[in-house]
């Protein structure tokens, strides 16, 4: 008799992923609320391992890329992206001039982007 396998697998960020995040540094505000958005790898090993799961692996990948200060500022000021969606105006205010200066100290510069991404991996059986 063959053994059944049942999987799932979900995109998240790591908590060590979400504290390289090169937007942190600019809107070091916005950190503490991605930490508590994102589940912990042990939480979500606790969570599967309660659902009856017996494994759970996680594989990390990254894709590089680059954007404008002037995208960034503009995603930023209309709270485009979620993660900034708790920013007090000061912090989004403190954020956005760091960003122009980035730009005038780079002679307009695009930032790189290290996007970080865990898939997590859970089976059954």
């Amino acid at each position: 008799m063959l053994r059944q396998v049942v999987y799932t697998v979900i995109r998240t960020t790591s908590h060590d992923q979400l504290n390289k995040k090169i937007v942190f540094e600019y809107f070091p505000e916005i950190k503490d609320n991605q930490i508590k958005v994102y589940p912990s790898n042990e939480d979500f090993e606790s969570y599967f391992k309660k659902a009856g799961f017996s494994e759970t692996r996680f594989y990390e990948y990254s894709l590089e890329r680059y954007q404008s200060v002037e995208e960034l500022v503009d995603i930023a000021n209309i709270k485009l992206w979620s993660m900034f969606r708790p920013i007090s105006d000061k912090g989004l205010e403190k954020g956005v001039e760091k960003l122009w200066k980035y730009y005038r100290d780079t002679g307009g510069s695009e930032i790189q982007f290290i996007r970080k991404w865990c898939l997590l991996g859970c089976f059954f059986g």
